[in-house]
C-alpha cells in the first residue's frame, strides 16, 4: 500500500520534529519511532530473519533467493539515540530488493545508556563478522 505523498509529508513532518526534539526524552523518542514503523511495510516477498552478528542482534532482510548474495550492513538512523531495526525494516526490504542483496540491519547499542564508542564497536564487530562469513 502506498499513501499519497501529501498525507505522508503531513504526517511525517510534525512527527519527526517531535521525535528529534531535545526536550523529549530518548525513551519517548524511541516509542514514537516504533509507532511510526507500523505505517511502513517492506515489499511483498521480503524475508526477515532474526540472527546475531558480531555479538549483536541483527535483522537479516532478503528479497528472493540468490546463489551467493551480496551483503549490506545497514546502520539505521536515529542519531545513535533512537530508532531500531524494526523502524527501518521497510527501507531495508526495499534496499534488499533494489540492490539484489541481503541487508543486515544491526541493532546497535544506543546512547545515552551506552556511551561512545559502544555503537561504533558494535558496527565494527558486525562488519568484521560479516566479512568473515562472506
Amino acid at each position: 500500500m502506498h499513501l499519497p505523498r501529501p498525507l505522508v509529508v503531513g504526517f511525517s513532518a510534525p512527527t519527526f520534529r517531535l521525535a528529534i526534539n531535545v526536550r523529549v526524552s530518548p525513551r519517548a523518542q524511541r516509542r514514537l519511532a516504533e509507532l511510526t514503523a507500523t505505517f511502513f511495510r517492506p515489499p511483498k516477498g521480503t524475508n526477515v530473519e532474526h540472527i546475531t552478528l558480531g555479538g549483536r542482534p541483527v535483522e537479516r532482510v532478503s528479497f528472493g533467493a540468490s546463489e551467493r548474495p551480496r551483503a549490506i550492513l545497514y546502520l539505521h538512523g536515529g542519531g545513535y539515540v533512537t530508532a531500531s531495526p524494526r523502524v527501518y525494516r521497510a527501507l531495508a526490504g526495499h534496499l534488499a530488493r533494489s540492490a539484489a542483496s541481503v541487508v543486515f540491519n544491526l541493532d546497535y547499542r544506543l546512547a545515552p545508556e551506552h556511551v561512545y564508542p559502544a555503537a561504533v564497536d558494535d558496527a565494527v564487530a558486525a562488519f568484521t563478522a560479516l566479512v568473515d562469513v562472506h
